[in-house]
């Protein structure tokens, strides 16, 4: 599964590229066997500082899975 990891406005490190990977490639091969591609967005919250974290991966057949966390 190919995962793409950015940035908005904060830097993501080989760490965090590395843990993602791990996680959402074993969330893929437990739930999804033909999981295609997710993009993985991270950026800071609007008001107070937080982080926020956007995930969107594409899972045949024609199926698009979104999700969220502060």
């Amino acid at each position: 599964m190919d995962i793409r990891v950015s940035g908005h406005q904060i830097d993501t490190g080989e760490a965090l590229r590395a843990h993602v990977d791990a996680r959402l490639g074993a969330v893929a091969d437990k739930y999804f066997a033909r999981a295609i591609s997710a993009q993985v967005t991270f950026g800071r919250g609007p008001y107070d500082g937080s982080f926020t974290c956007d995930i969107v991966a594409h899972v045949p057949p024609a199926v698009i899975l979104k999700g969220s966390g502060a």
